[in-house]
């Protein structure tokens, strides 16, 4: 089944549009997009390839405003180390709650 908000037209991934529900953990548009992109993925997804798919500017500024503020609420992990991330039960509750219902 294709994946209702995200597609990928060449590498890397893009995120349709979203409307949610209730604001997301870190409060910052790139969040949502960053949860959608992780949900769709059963593995660990490098910040760099997280940051060109929602069109961030600097990897490093997306580290602190996104990844950062989203592992400290705990929607995602982000091995800082091996520089990666990927959803959390509580980001994957939010996504199918806040993100999916919308979508339908």
């Amino acid at each position: 089944m294709p994946d209702p908000f995200t597609y990928e037209p060449a590498a890397p991934a893009r995120v349709l549009p979203l409307r949610t529900t209730r604001s997301i953990p870190g409060n910052h548009p790139r969040c949502s997009r960053t949860l959608a992109l992780l949900y769709q993925s059963l593995s660990w997804i490098g910040d760099a390839e997280l940051c060109n798919s929602v069109e961030y500017s600097t990897v490093s500024t997306y580290r602190k405003k996104v990844l950062d503020k989203l592992h400290k609420d705990r929607p995602i992990e982000f091995d800082k180390k091996n520089k990666r991330a990927k959803i959390s039960p509580k980001g994957s509750a939010h996504v199918e709650i806040e993100i999916l219902k919308t979508r339908v």
